[in-house]
């Protein structure tokens, strides 16, 4: 109320001017309120207050975006509704420019939302027994998906143990692509003799209910609710539930210890998936200093970009291929960004290769010009973790607001088979 009084005497003073930059500035900070706690969410913010809150929603001849229809500036109800009834009668998302998968997404979320309920009412007991109940098909796949990664990589060895091997054969190293797998193998390492400790730990404390102490139950609880307990989260975020938590890791595992092997033969790492690390960012700093020691350049000088649609093979530009990324909202019309208009776009990136570039390059100008959008790429499609932003073509006939208020981002697929 404040606000629209300002306005009002703002508009009826001497000068009868209303000073929309400070309209802008007051609304971000209203809108705002300390709940927006990332970077891409409050750059579409600022997108959408100035294209409805600006001075051209006072003229005749105000379109908002989106929206094919022209909203008067008259004193008659009559003529805005004329103009309104131009609108379908069903709203779809893209009348509003959001993605034509954002329902898809919505009911998605509804639908996890709704199993977790149903789950904790049928076990809403918490007896031993129920618990005896609910965890032994956990502990029975967490040792059936190790099982098999033992058995495709060294049937004689313990996991743990082939690990630390691995991780003391690359510990004296210094270059980074080594520093980096060891890295992933640690993360590894430490995973699985957090899960093996508190599987047994709970398997023992079920035999005798008085074993059962506060801190073991909390963890048994967590883990019979398909939750990720926090001892696990603490060495790596990964999937929500516990089930799909203990396939990415043993999937991910094996694919570290692939990496390592392939470094030994190549010295240096040509392809990757994201989909197969647990610290994404990690990679992207071995690539980082690798390419800062190449040019003899400080890594403060270097940029991050990508070319899309080189197709399968070897990286072209000397960077590194990387798997195709989801796009969540958009799909790529010949290499360049477009919002996804039906379910049936191909929304991901194909084969991509990625590097670091000196600034003084045409990276620098790319940055900034029009046609171009730093697109934001998360863990997964909760969007929980920012990893970085990847600079992407725009379409012809598309602007750079209209794919932030898309709410476009590119995503690791989370797939464990």
């Amino acid at each position: 109320m404040d606000m629209i009084q300002y306005l009002e005497s703002a508009a009826s003073g001497t000068s009868q001017r209303i000073p929309w930059p400070l309209v802008q500035g007051l609304c971000e900070k209203l809108s705002y309120g300390g709940r927006i706690d990332n970077e891409q969410d409050f750059t579409r913010l600022e997108c959408l207050i100035r294209e409805f809150i600006d001075e051209k929603i006072m003229t005749s001849r105000w379109q908002p975006m989106f929206l094919n229809i022209t909203v008067p500036n008259s004193s008659h109800v009559e003529d805005y509704v004329k103009a309104f009834d131009q609108l379908p009668d069903t709203d779809s998302p893209t009348l509003y420019g959001i993605p034509a998968s954002t329902n898809a997404s919505r009911d998605l979320i509804f639908c996890r939302n709704t199993l977790k309920v149903l789950r904790s009412q049928y076990f809403s007991s918490g007896t031993v027994q129920n618990f005896e109940k609910r965890l032994r098909p956990i502990v029975g796949l967490w040792h059936k998906l190790s099982a098999t990664a033992s058995s495709s990589s060294s049937p004689s060895s313990p996991t743990i143990v082939r690990l630390d091997s691995l991780i003391e054969r690359s510990r004296d190293s210094t270059e980074p692509w080594t520093i980096f797998i060891a890295s992933e193998l640690t993360v590894a390492r430490n995973l699985h003799a957090t899960i093996d400790d508190n599987f047994q730990a709970l398997k023992v404390a079920l035999k005798d209910a008085g074993l059962l102490n506060a801190k073991d139950r909390s963890l048994l609880t967590t883990i019979c609710d398909n939750l990720v307990p926090v001892q696990w989260r603490r060495i790596w975020s990964g999937p929500k539930t516990v089930i799909e938590y203990l396939r990415a890791v043993t999937w991910k595992t094996q694919h570290a210890e692939r990496m390592f092997s392939s470094l030994l033969e190549r010295q240096s790492i040509e392809q990757v998936d994201f989909n197969h690390l647990f610290n994404v960012q990690a990679m992207l700093t071995a690539l980082k200093l690798c390419r800062s020691k190449q040019r003899a350049i400080s890594t403060t000088e270097l940029t991050l970009c990508a070319t899309f649609g080189v197709g399968g093979g070897a990286a072209k530009k000397g960077g590194i291929m990387v798997a195709p990324l989801l796009i969540d909202g958009g799909t790529l019309k010949q290499t360049k960004l477009a919002i996804q208009l039906s379910t049936t776009d191909v929304n991901t990136t194909g084969q991509f290769e990625l590097n670091y570039e000196a600034r003084e390059g045409t990276t620098a100008t790319k940055a900034t010009r029009d046609d171009v959008l730093p697109v934001p790429l998360y863990n997964n499609i909760s969007r929980d973790v920012l990893l970085c932003t990847i600079a992407m073509d725009v379409a012809p006939g598309l602007s750079k607001t209209a794919l932030i208020s898309a709410g476009i981002a590119l995503i690791i697929p989370e797939s464990y088979q």
